[in-house]
């Protein structure tokens, strides 16, 4: 310890971590009103190329299925899709090459 004392002790446990759930993110409210998504434990359901899906997507107008091709999220709220990576260096990269790619096919006009 800072005072030069010590202790015997037969574990130590390491907890990291926090609780995040999408409705940690009020600035989200509007969008989840207007494009309501599907969610599990609290994580929303993204696409694989973590864009803003949803089950009934077919069903909304040509606007709301753009927007939801264009609305992409990295970090805490892509848990379901990166693991346990989403929130540090690696999987901030797995989720930038996924949208990255996304964005590429946009542009190039193709499906991928």
């Amino acid at each position: 310890f800072d005072d030069d004392s010590d202790t015997i002790v037969d574990y130590i446990w390491l907890a990291t971590g926090c609780e995040n759930t999408i409705d940690k993110y009020p600035v989200l409210d509007n969008l989840r009103k207007a494009l309501p998504i599907d969610t599990v434990n609290g994580l929303p359901v993204l696409s694989e190329d973590l864009s803003w899906s949803s089950s009934e997507s077919a069903d909304e107008g040509e606007w709301k299925q753009l927007a939801r091709k264009r609305i992409w999220c990295m970090g805490a709220l892509a848990g379901l899709q990166l693991g346990a990576d989403a929130l540090n260096i690696v999987g901030a990269r797995h989720g930038a090459v996924k949208i990255a790619n996304a964005i590429r096919c946009e542009m190039d006009g193709l499906s991928c």
